[in-house]
């Protein structure tokens, strides 16, 4: 729980001599080949000068079929035979490695990958093909999930695994939050100490879930609530995110919620 936090921590600590390039997978592209790669490394390319952009990608490069900032370049991609889907993925993947490792350079390059748990197959793929590629690089790729929704057989669990055994990545487990960690980020947000029976009842309510607790504590703030009133007992405070999300959305006018679904829907 708070794993994302911990990321944007991390990045918050380095940003001068790290390069981050964060991506995110989303239940809505889990068919899109290669889509939270794209995500992460689109941005960055568009930022880079056409000479650098040049210098990164690895010669005959078919890597701007995959990223819309290098479609311009206009590069001739090596021939493969038709239906050869195999041969064009080895060497996809053989690219990616080489330009991420220009990339990086004489620097520290840090790939975020969240959410993988809704990664499409051929993402996963690539980043167990990536890391063995890069061993020994000074690349660090974090692949951000959720346990609970890891399927035992699954194409990122199979990667993970195979990842483990070549003793090329090791997994760290994000613990629930403590009920001091709670009245922390409750104080965080609102600006003032909790009693610590609420600060309890709320742990108790959302099990140490970090994106639970700062929500309760963004939406505590903007009623300018010291404590939990507006709820007289833990069973009639909001019972889930999305719960509490639709209460803080509930006092907004009609024009603002028009402006939040808009936006929604370009994510």
């Amino acid at each position: 729980m708070g794993k994302t936090s911990l990321v944007e921590e991390l990045q918050r600590r380095h940003t001068d001599e790290t390069i981050f390039l964060c991506g995110r997978a989303f239940q809505a592209t889990a068919t899109t080949p290669y889509a939270v790669w794209v995500d992460a490394l689109e941005q960055h390319l568009r930022s880079l000068p056409r000479r650098e952009l040049l210098h990164v990608l690895p010669a005959g490069s078919d890597l701007p079929r995959l990223f819309p900032a290098c479609q311009h370049l206009a590069l001739e991609p090596v021939t493969t035979p038709a239906g050869d889907i195999g041969s064009e993925q080895v060497r996809l993947f053989g690219q990616m490695g080489t330009m991420l490792s220009r990339m990086a350079g004489d620097r520290r390059l840090v790939v975020v990958l969240d959410n993988l748990q809704w990664a499409d197959a051929s993402s996963v793929e690539l980043l167990h093909a990536v890391v063995r590629a890069l061993d020994g690089c000074r690349i660090l790729i974090l692949g951000v999930y959720r346990g609970d929704d890891l399927r035992a057989g699954s194409s990122l669990s199979v990667c993970l695994e195979s990842l483990d055994r070549l003793g090329l990545a090791e997994s760290m487990a994000v613990p629930s939050l403590t009920a001091a960690a709670t009245g922390a980020i409750l104080s965080e947000e609102t600006g003032r100490g909790w009693p610590a029976g609420a600060v309890h009842q709320l742990h108790h309510l959302t099990q140490g879930n970090a994106f639970f607790v700062r929500e309760f504590g963004k939406h505590a703030a903007a009623q300018g609530q010291d404590g939990p009133p507006a709820w007289a007992s833990i069973e009639d405070m909001p019972g889930t995110v999305q719960a509490l999300l639709n209460e803080r959305l509930r006092v907004l006018d009609e024009g603002c919620r028009r402006v939040l679904a808009f936006a929604a829907a370009f994510e």
